[in-house]
């Protein structure tokens, strides 16, 4: 029980899933479609460099 907690707990900080909406991710991602996406890789980046994306 409690293993299954701490995994529970490091999906919940880790991994986020969204719901696509809408047909701008056409063809790679079709409306309604959903996907995970891994917060960890976020945490290495340069927030300078993203600040002169445009």
């Amino acid at each position: 029980m409690i293993l299954a907690a701490v995994v529970f707990m490091l999906l919940q900080i880790t991994v986020r899933n969204f719901k696509v909406d809408g047909s701008s991710m056409d063809p790679t991602l079709e409306d309604g479609q959903y996907l995970l996406v891994n917060r960890l890789v976020y945490l290495n980046i340069e927030m300078d460099r993203l600040a002169k994306i445009v």
